[in-house]
């Protein structure tokens, strides 16, 4: 049945899933452990306390996205659907510090071959071995 198939997967991939989450969260300095259930609830610890996700900080949140996306991304290359390109859109445009952006960054480029970051912070184009930059004047976008 549906079910039986469905609870095999998640016996099956959600420990690898969590062990990966939990991984990348540390690598980019989250203190914080994120359980996934087999029934697809969330448990998020803080010193062995429960906290809610919307209690963390913007930058919290973000970094515990981050680290999901690419836990997920390392799922579906077992299953064979493997992806080599990140692409990120403002992502670290707010919510982290100087050393977040940095940890954010070097993971980023760490999870894909090639990543494509939108990015309004000049500062980031540091070390990228590729830039284009796109200019907006009188209304409209230009290729510089």
């Amino acid at each position: 049945s549906k079910s039986f198939i469905r609870k095999r997967i998640l016996e099956n991939y959600v420990p690898y899933l969590n062990k990966k989450i939990n991984e990348y969260a540390y690598s980019l300095g989250l203190p914080h452990v994120c359980e996934i259930n087999p029934d697809l609830t969330v448990d998020l610890t803080y010193m062995s306390r429960g906290v809610s996700y919307y209690n963390l900080s913007r930058g919290e949140r973000l970094r515990l996205d981050m680290a999901t996306t690419v836990a997920f991304r390392d799922v579906m290359a077992m299953l064979g659907k493997g992806c080599n390109l990140s692409l990120l859109d403002e992502v670290l445009d707010s919510a982290l510090d100087a050393s977040g952006i940095h940890a954010a960054l070097k993971f980023i480029c760490s999870s894909a071959e090639t990543v494509l970051l939108v990015t309004h912070r000049e500062e980031l184009s540091a070390g990228i071995d590729e830039k284009m930059f796109v200019v907006k004047s009188n209304g409209f976008s230009r290729i510089e």
